[in-house]
């Protein structure tokens, strides 16, 4: 058996191809190959289109010479004898150049800008009674037809044998017999409504020509042993360039694509095909190698070539949007000083501490907030990181400008604003400890851009928070967001008369249909912020937990920590955590944390963002989880207080309980890690007191423990250090746990 590396060095060998098949070329100019443009007579021409708009297909009986299809169909032969997957056949010039001497009927069926789609397919279909073609289908779901009836898109079929009935030529339900044709059905197709003299047996002769619409249903019919010849052919679409692309990258047909291209493309039309096509484990992965390599430039090239202006459009309409509301929408003099738990997730110790399990003095670290609105967010991260530098960025000058008026309002200095792009943040020429990135990411036109970006500046032990909206969880949102653009609400920038008329239909709407039900409250249709930020919230897009992850892989980040990770525990979905079903108990432990947040997402999508920390790979200091620590370390070990609970707020109340003996209900200022509030007696409280004052030796807080309860309350007997050790022991462990306390092995 011919190993990866094997198939992959052969594969990427032009000259390999050109052993296997000298009788065809590999990256030659096409202008040296035989053949000419099919150019047709127009009475020919209008009968073609006549048969096309009218009955969904045509052919046309001559084109290739019996030298080119000789060639190319011992190519085919060649391939599946050398175990090839026949598809590697469009690694020969002559494979894309049959295709580009069709452009003068392409032109006129689809216009001249026609666009070439990154779908081909060669078969060979051999003479035994268990191969066939493919299964009746439509080339696309959905409206694939012009008002008048003529194609956005067609496929052009090509046999390199003759096609007839016994080898599985094709058939076609012609479309004036159809009655599912134009719909937006593909899958269950109604059969029963399809009388069978209706189907159309489309044998072919080598070389000709056979196109289809792609609302057409079609198929392959099945060989058998009594065939005199397979089944060979070839196939590729083409589309409009004035509608949306229906696969990427598209293709310019007059430019095939290179030789690495090639090799790209190849590897993910047999990726995508293995579930009829079945793939060895070996050239499986040599394709996705393929595919990985080689695509990811092609993609950026389309993106840039054929996107610019839409994603053009759909920036400045998100410029515009956020310069008439500056988002978040807080007044100048809303302080979020109190407000301890938004301080608690800005707080660059939690993320370092989540990461290295080390507790991070802020003294001059560098912050970016990439997005940062109207910088009510900048300023939370001003005041909970103290001494750092704040830099902000965003699309919007209007922003920048509040951003920039706030932060002075409240006496931060080390502060510098920029109107910037994120694509742009590398011009600055400033290295990050820690960027925030917070509802932003899903406004981009690809997030891996941005993630990318905020890489190139981000220090190598530097942390990034960053958030995407959850598809799941906002099903119904996008669904509101597709019913205004059909209404035109979205066409441009939404202003006042767009959010009444939504309001108005919103009231309008019957209090029982799902999408009014489901998605607002009356109040929320008066609210313009609410309005904007979800209704008609334009550039919005929504994402799963795996398409996150895949993102991070691309842009060669790693997940640290979800923000709020206590709440994205699987295991609490259930009623008894700590009593599962055997399978469940097994095989959890067993999953990665992809899939575990995957599995919650399934399960229980509440959560509007997918909010999370990420960071360089490999950068995490090492270290020893707290429950794995020994004696040692705990007696060696440092205590602190994680910073949002020093606050004056939480010592006063902790000083009552102590003096009025009532419980502690710790995490009254910070309640999102938790599930239920965490409280402490008054004893326990009174022994973490000097953490207010600062951090403090492990052994210094039992013997606080000895003198607030040296005697057991119920024997009254002494207390032993060792038993106290472990009454303390077993609070800090509780507390750290929720980051209420933090502790620090000694170095």
């Amino acid at each position: 058996m011919i190993s990866v590396k094997t198939f992959l060095e052969q594969a990427q060998n032009p000259d390999f191809w050109k052993s296997l098949n000298p009788q065809l070329s590999v990256g030659e100019d096409f202008t040296s190959l035989s053949g000419s443009v099919l150019s047709l007579e127009q009475e020919q021409m209008e009968k073609l289109l006549f048969n096309l708009k009218n009955e969904g297909y045509f052919q046309i009986d001559s084109f290739l010479s019996e030298a080119e299809i000789s060639r190319m169909a011992a190519g085919i032969e060649k391939l599946r004898e050398s175990g090839w997957p026949v598809a590697f056949a469009f690694i020969y010039d002559e494979f894309w150049q049959t295709f580009c001497r069709l452009s003068q009927i392409l032109s006129v069926i689809l216009g001249e800008d026609y666009q070439q789609l990154p779908a081909f397919w060669a078969w060979y279909i051999n003479t035994t009674n268990a191969e066939k073609g493919w299964q009746p289908h439509r080339d696309n779901g959905g409206n694939t037809l012009l008002p008048d009836g003529m194609p956005k898109c067609v496929t052009i079929w090509i046999p390199l044998s003759d096609a007839i009935p016994l080898n599985g030529c094709m058939y076609i339900l012609p479309a004036p017999f159809d009655p599912n044709y134009g719909g937006n059905v593909q899958k269950g197709e109604k059969k029963e409504t399809i009388n069978f003299q209706d189907i159309r047996a489309l044998p072919a002769t080598a070389g000709s020509v056979l196109c289809w619409n792609h609302a057409v249903l079609h198929w392959g019919g099945r060989s058998s042993e009594r065939a005199p010849h397979p089944r060979i052919s070839l196939a590729f679409e083409f589309q409009r360039s004035d509608v949306e692309a229906y696969k990427t990258p598209l293709l310019d047909p007059s430019n095939p694509p290179n030789f690495n291209q090639r090799l790209a493309l190849i590897g993910k039309q047999i990726l995508q095909y293995q579930h009829m096509y079945p793939l060895s484990e070996e050239m499986a992965e040599v394709a996705t190698k393929l595919e990985k390599e080689y695509l990811l430039p092609l993609l950026k090239k389309q993106d840039e070539s054929m996107m610019e202006n839409q994603e053009l459009d759909t920036t400045e309409k998100i410029r515009q949007q956020f310069d008439k509301v500056r988002y978040p929408k807080r007044p100048l003099e809303q302080s979020p000083k109190n407000d301890y738990q938004a301080l608690f997730f800005h707080n660059i110790v939690t993320a370092y501490y989540l990461r290295n399990q080390r507790v991070l003095n802020t003294e001059g670290k560098v912050i970016l907030d990439a997005g940062c609105g109207s910088g009510y967010k900048s300023l939370i991260l001003a005041e909970a990181n103290p001494g750092a530098k704040i830099v902000g960025i965003d699309l919007s000058e209007e922003s920048v400008k509040l951003a920039r008026q706030r932060l002075q309002y409240y006496g931060f200095e080390n502060v510098d604003f920029y109107a910037l792009p994120i694509e742009e943040v590398s011009s600055l020429n400033i290295e990050f400890d820690y960027i925030n990135n917070d509802e932003v990411l899903y406004l981009m036109p690809d997030p891996v851009v941005g993630l990318q970006a905020m890489k190139s500046v981000l220090k190598p032990d530097g942390i990034i928070r960053t958030n995407l909206h959850s598809s799941r969880q906002r099903a119904l949102i996008y669904q509101a967001q597709t019913v205004f653009k059909m209404m035109g609400l979205m066409d441009g920038n939404p202003e006042k008369l767009e959010i009444q008329l939504l309001g108005e239909i919103m009231n309008a709407l019957d209090d029982t249909v799902i999408l009014k039900a489901r998605t607002g409250k009356p109040e929320y249709y008066q609210n313009e912020e609410w309005v904007l930020m979800n209704y008609l919230l334009q550039g919005d897009k929504g994402y799963t937990i795996p398409e996150v992850f895949s993102a991070l892989r691309t842009a060669n980040l790693e997940l640290i920590s979800m923000v709020n990770w206590r709440h994205w525990e699987v295991t609490d979905l259930f009623k008894d955590s700590n009593n599962l079903p055997t399978f469940l108990e097994m095989s959890l432990p067993e999953i990665s944390v992809e899939d575990r947040l995957h599995l919650f997402e399934l399960l229980h999508p509440i959560h509007r963002l997918i909010d999370f920390w990420c960071g360089c790979p490999n950068q995490e200091q090492q270290f020893l989880p707290v429950p794995a620590w020994t004696l040692s370390d705990w007696q060696d070990a440092k205590v602190y207080l994680h910073p949002q609970l020093k606050n004056p707020q939480a010592k006063e109340d902790l000083l009552n309980c102590i003096t009025s003996h009532k419980p502690f209900d710790m995490s009254r200022y910070v309640p999102l890690p938790t599930l239920m509030p965490v409280v402490i007696e008054s004893n326990m409280a009174a022994c973490l007191l000097p953490l207010w004052e600062g951090v403090q030796p492990m052994r210094s807080l039992v013997a606080r423990w000895l003198k607030v309860t040296p005697l057991h309350p119920v024997t009254l007997e002494s207390v032993s250090e060792a038993t106290a050790f472990e009454q303390v022991k077993e609070l800090l462990s509780r507390l750290e746990s929720f980051l209420y306390v933090l502790l620090e092995r000694s170095a």
